[in-house]
């Protein structure tokens, strides 16, 4: 029941922004989203704009469980994004 509420919430938010219009060919939105996911000759095409999308993540795959040896494991062998201060303590 759960999954169906938001399943519907879904679908009326993406029938909403495309009734909202005002939205140029080359921006991606929800609605170009939606028109895109929705159009069967689209799934042959690039799309236009081409987009791409991306992760960054310092998951540490030591960590299997909380009852396992190393769960707060965080080895990131220096895959980060980029270096902060946060006070005076360096983040990365």
């Amino acid at each position: 029941m759960k999954r169906r509420m938001i399943l519907l919430a879904v679908l009326a938010m993406g029938l909403a922004a495309l009734c909202a219009g005002g939205v140029s060919a080359k921006d991606v939105s929800l609605e170009s989203l939606l028109k895109e996911m929705t159009n069967r000759a689209a799934i042959a095409e690039f799309p236009d704009p081409y987009y791409t999308c991306k992760q960054a993540s310092s998951y540490d795959r030591a960590s299997v469980a909380p009852d396992k040896p190393g769960w707060f494991a965080n080895g990131d062998a220096s895959q980060f994004v980029r270096e902060e201060m946060n006070g005076d303590r360096k983040e990365w």
